[in-house]
């Protein structure tokens, strides 16, 4: 089921869709890596910064490391040179982030959106699990959610929806295990849990 999932969503990102306002938002996770903050432009303050964060983070440990060990090599021998290390930072803006708005930039915000929406998969199942103990109802319930066509689109998007469903489940999650084991970690992990939900949107 998660398979099933997966496929659906990553094979979605590309060409993908066009939702008009969410090139701010890995374009914002950029300038954060580009300006070295964690703040939000004061153009961008609809939302709260908990997606421009979780964007941010993946592009700076994962999808850059990557684009630049693919770039060099394919582009081995211009390394070598000395007039490559004048141009880092000509290349990184548009070579890594790519051409017409930090294109792959855009993409890797698409990655990150469908890798949250195949997690909420194998959350919701715990979800289900947590709350009412059958093995059969979690799993269907886990199927209805991986081929639903409204959740495989926002999967596609990086837009906030994906992330605002991720976490109201994980908040779900929380409480049941809270009914169950009315301990102090689990208090501590509702807090947690719901302080995230609520850096996603303003709900």
């Amino acid at each position: 089921i998660v398979f099933i999932g997966f496929l659906l969503r990553i094979v979605g990102t590309n060409p993908g869709y066009y939702m008009h306002g969410y090139e701010v938002i890995y374009g914002d996770s950029i300038s954060m890596i580009l300006d070295k903050t964690i703040g939000l432009s004061y153009t961008n303050l609809a939302y709260p910064p908990l997606v421009f964060w979780i964007m941010a983070l993946g592009f700076l440990f994962i999808f850059i490391p990557l684009s630049w060990a693919s770039y060099i090599i394919t582009h081995f021998p211009q390394v070598l040179e000395i007039d490559f290390w004048k141009q880092t930072d000509q290349i990184f803006k548009s070579e890594i982030l790519g051409t017409r708005y930090w294109q792959n930039a855009m993409y890797w915000g698409r990655y990150i959106t469908a890798f949250f929406g195949t997690a909420s998969i194998i959350l919701i199942y715990k979800t289900v699990r947590e709350y009412f103990g059958s093995k059969t109802m979690s799993l269907t319930t886990a199927l209805m959610f991986a081929i639903n066509y409204r959740l495989v689109i926002n999967s596609h998007m990086g837009f906030f929806d994906m992330y605002n469903v991720f976490f109201v489940l994980l908040v779900l999650f929380a409480i049941g295990r809270l009914i169950k084991q009315p301990t102090k970690s689990s208090y501590i992990f509702v807090a947690v849990c719901l302080a995230l939900s609520f850096l996603v949107k303003y709900h």
